[in-house]
């Protein structure tokens, strides 16, 4: 698959126009940038400890221990892939080049405005796009309103498993994001075009040995994975705008 970048919007398909029986007029345009993940040097380990009684009810454990394995690995993507730096880790949207960074209306706050203009450089076709924003902005988003002074936020049900809306699109409120104010506080994201690479795993290992004496026994889980946006610089329209499935607030 073709990274994107300012030269073209199409997907990660090469266009060319052939007249028919004649090759490309400049064969240079079918050079390509492949988009490549490669999760086999992100090694991560998590660390769980229990006692040797607790292994009496191996059932009981044994439950205890997916669940906290499974949420701390969901916990720690949902850092990665946000704030993840790219090395030895997935590199996460707030470090992409592909990113297009907004101006924030006024310093430090969070405006309607600023939710215009987030929209307004989201790539077109980004259709999946929803709203990740920092829990420390709940009071200000519910308390959003308009040029007629109707509140833009729309309550959700969790109950029903419907979210928060902000100008129609899902809200993921996010403890991984900055404090009100920050550079990525806010961040109107399409995740199709973020991919992830699993690599091997999860493996699992025991050490009796360490905790010997006081009875506890460690079990380690490691997993390998890699991910990346897709797009390596804004995409420029036709109309000479510059876009992005990515929307980060500037501070």
């Amino acid at each position: 698959m073709l990274k994107q970048g300012p030269g073209g919007v199409y997907n990660g398909i090469l266009v060319n126009y052939i007249s028919e029986g004649n090759a490309p007029a400049d064969e240079s345009k079918l050079e390509h940038d492949l988009f490549v993940l490669d999760p086999s040097d992100n090694k991560i380990a998590f660390f769980y400890i229990t006692s040797e009684e607790s292994l009496q009810n191996p059932t009981a454990v044994t439950a205890d221990m997916e669940a906290s394995f499974r949420g701390a690995l969901a916990q720690l993507e949902d850092d990665l892939f946000i704030n993840g730096d790219g090395v030895g880790k997935p590199k996460g949207i707030l470090n992409s080049s592909g990113i297009k960074l907004i101006a924030r209306n006024t310093s430090t706050d969070f405006k309607f405005a600023d939710v215009l203009q987030m929209a307004k450089y989201m790539y077109p076709n980004a259709v999946n796009r929803n709203w990740e924003i920092s829990l420390d902005l709940y009071e200000k988003v519910g308390g959003m309103a308009d040029a007629q002074s109707r509140l833009i936020m729309i309550t959700g049900d969790a109950t029903k498993g419907i979210p928060d809306l902000l100008h129609g699109r899902p809200i993921h409120w996010s403890e991984n994001l900055p404090a009100a104010g920050n550079r990525g506080d806010v961040i109107l994201a399409d995740w199709s075009f973020y991919y992830i690479k699993d690599g091997s795993g999860p493996f699992f290992a025991t050490d009796p040995y360490t905790r010997f004496l006081e009875g506890e026994i460690r079990v380690k889980m490691t997993v390998k994975m890699d991910g990346d946006t897709w797009v390596k610089a804004p995409l420029k329209l036709k109309n000479g705008m510059e876009v992005s499935p990515f929307c980060v607030l500037e501070a």
